[in-house]
């Protein structure tokens, strides 16, 4: 690196940060992990950022609008004993000869900005800036710095508040520049913020708040999302995780372009995930994932399911022409003719007949298989059969789940992990106890440690496969929701295991509706209670609950009514159909 120009430039933009940044609170977490520090590693997302170290150690590589801006922050003296972990913020307590320093960094929810902040004393700071480009220009002003990112119109501007002293340049020997700064006296922050000039000036006037922007950054996520509520807090504080995990995620991973339908796999998880939440937006991306590896039945399958949740059918009209315009069956037949059973379901208000009747046409005609591969007791067998297993969990084919799972490919631990996803969600087809037992458990293996450091689930800049197959498993295997927008009806088919007493979850997904269930078992009864939290037009509901143990007299509203009761080997199955106008409670006695 010897042969780089470094050279101060005074043309670049000198930004305004705020003089004295308003330091990060003391709000109390609605999700965190609380635990004393690590060589594990630790990542913070938020919708443009993504922060990766160690418990114990520096933070190695921020990432921001999918540029890696900062390759090494090391700062003070002493050793960090206790970490605080929240989705979008890390909170580290370090203990030298100098007494114990709070450290506070924050990943702004939607903003390209990274805040770090040192109380009582901040100390001397080293930051390695750009650590992939050709840095040769940029300035300073005081507790000021900005870097010009080579070949583009970004730059990369560190502010330090408040301002004491100049920064220090050097060239890195590996790539990139070396910021140090000899810290100061005093409570100190550094914002770090990346973009177009106007960009950077937006992002310092909005980090004036930096509290605001922590309690959204760590908060739960609203109404919208999918979430539930048990009474068991490290499981609903891990499917909230989840619901934030999968969208940063996503746009994440989007920086990493796959290559070709094997590595495009993942993507498919990811979407059902999507879908199931009600991230609408999320799944699209999923399908222009696909779309780009060349996975033209995966693509078409995930967007017919966006369009049946959301009853936008528009785009869906261009999968339907390829998918006929595609002669070749394709790795997996069944996947085909589930994506073209599917696309036709949800357009069949809006595309004419013959276009409809062209996808039905041969879905069922699938040659019938010359033998079967029956599994080892306690080794379910593995097969490629993506789409013959989709076809089994999201249509519910007869009624127990099929003996085989797809396969997953590599050995690693979130390869793994997506295995074992799709193992529990499909045994909450056969054995709900189990299932959810194996569910939960892989659930909490997420939440702590991670495999990728605390409420992770999948690489950074993968698709989250593992989170969305965990998602997807939740929501289609235990809750079996089933939305279909385009006709205004949602279908619910709980699954309950003995052991599970009460719940309640909100924001079910159908077009612009949210729509809440509740359940509460007591001695003499299963009750459920179906109630609309927002939405214009209100659906029908197609019930279907399976619950331990046979049902006696089944009460709607208190009114007693005849619906149909079926026994079987998991218990007995209700179903009836009402629309959902109103808040309605569902009582089945039990014996």
């Amino acid at each position: 690196m010897s042969s780089i120009r470094l050279r101060e430039d005074a043309g670049l933009p000198l930004f305004e940060p705020p003089e004295r940044l308003t330091a990060p609170g003391h709000v109390a977490p609605d999700l965190a992990i609380a635990c004393p520090a690590t060589d594990r590693p630790f990542r913070l997302e938020a919708e443009r950022i993504s922060v990766e170290g160690s418990e114990r150690g520096p933070a190695t590589s921020i990432r921001i609008d999918g540029q890696r801006v900062i390759g090494r922050i090391q700062a003070g003296e002493g050793v960090v004993a206790n970490v605080v972990l929240s989705p979008g913020r890390i909170r580290r307590e370090r203990i030298g000869p100098g007494g114990s320093l709070q450290e506070t960094m924050l990943a702004a929810p939607t903003l390209p900005w990274v805040a770090l902040h040192w109380a009582p004393v901040g100390g001397a700071l080293s930051v390695q800036v750009l650590p992939e480009a050709r840095v040769e220009r940029y300035r300073v002003n005081g507790g000021l710095a900005t870097v010009a990112d080579p070949g583009s119109n970004q730059v990369l501007a560190l502010a330090l508040s408040p301002a004491s002293g100049p920064w220090a340049a050097e060239p890195h020997a590996q790539g990139g520049l070396v910021l140090r700064h000899g810290g100061a006296p005093s409570p100190l922050t550094l914002l770090i913020a990346y973009g177009p000039p106007e960009t950077v000036r937006t992002a310092f006037r909005a980090a004036g708040h930096l509290t605001t922007h922590e309690v959204r950054a760590i908060g739960r996520p609203g109404h919208d999302p999918l979430t539930v509520s048990t009474g068991a807090r490290e499981l609903d504080d891990a499917v909230a995780w989840m619901t934030s995990r999968l969208r940063h995620g996503i746009l994440h991973a989007e920086h990493g372009e796959p290559e070709g339908t094997d590595h495009a796999r993942p993507w498919l998880w990811a979407g059902l995930g999507s879908v199931a939440i009600g991230d609408g937006d999320g799944a699209l991306r999923c399908v222009r994932a696909l779309q780009r590896a060349g996975d033209t039945e995966a693509a078409a399958l995930l967007a017919a399911r966006v369009a049946l949740a959301t009853g936008q059918v528009d785009a869906l009209l261009g999968h339907a022409d390829v998918l006929l315009a595609e002669a070749k069956a394709g790795a997996d037949p069944a996947l085909r003719r589930l994506a073209r059973r599917t696309v036709a379901d949800a357009l069949r208000y809006a595309a004419p007949d013959d276009v409809l009747e062209l996808l039905r046409e041969g879905t069922e005609r699938a040659p019938a298989p010359s033998g079967r591969r029956l599994p080892t007791i306690g080794h379910p067998v593995e097969t490629d059969g993506t789409g013959s297993w989709l076809t089994s969990m999201l249509e519910r084919k007869g009624t127990s789940a099929p003996a085989v799972t797809p396969a997953v490919g590599g050995r690693g631990p979130a390869e793994q992990a997506l295995a074992e996803a799709l193992r529990a969600w499909s045994d909450f087809a056969s054995e709900s106890s189990e299932a959810w037992a194996a569910w939960r458990m892989l659930v909490q293996q997420g939440i702590t440690p991670g495999h990728h450091g605390g409420g992770s689930w999948d690489a950074l800049l993968k698709p989250p496969a593992v989170t969305g197959a965990l998602l997807a498993a939740m929501a289609y295997g235990w809750l079996g929701t089933s939305p279909d927008a385009p006709v205004g009806r949602l279908s619910l088919a709980p699954r309950l295991p003995e052991h599970l007493r009460s719940f309640r979850v909100r924001g079910i997904p159908i077009g612009d509706s949210r729509v809440a269930l509740s359940y509460e078992r007591t001695e003499g009864a299963h009750g459920f209670t179906v109630d609309i939290e927002r939405g214009r037009v209100p659906p029908v509901l197609v019930f279907e609950a399976t619950v331990p143990g046979q049902v006696g007299r089944v009460m709607l509203d208190g009114t007693p009514v005849d619906p149909h009761i079926s026994q079987g080997s998991r218990g007995s199955t209700v179903r009836l159909q009402i629309p959902l106008d109103a808040p309605h409670t569902i009582e089945l006695e039990r014996g």
